[in-house]
């Protein structure tokens, strides 16, 4: 078995990723890499088809004598 590659690109996780360290990892992966139009994915903001959308629920649960 081979031995696991330790020269990936370093990216902080929660850090904004420039567009050169994008290319960078999309390199790595063997990807190809596209200068198109970027999506703004910012809170509050329509990203079109290819967003996901996250939501939340809360349930409160107790028991009651009847």
């Amino acid at each position: 078995m081979p031995a696991p590659r330790t020269d990936a690109p370093q990216a902080d996780p929660d850090g904004h990723l420039e567009a050169e360290e994008e290319a960078l990892l999309y390199d790595y992966y063997g990807l190809s890499y596209g200068a198109g139009p970027a999506v703004d994915v910012s809170p509050g903001t329509n990203a079109g088809d290819d967003a996901m959308t996250r939501s939340e629920e809360e349930l409160q649960v107790g028991t009651r004598q009847r």
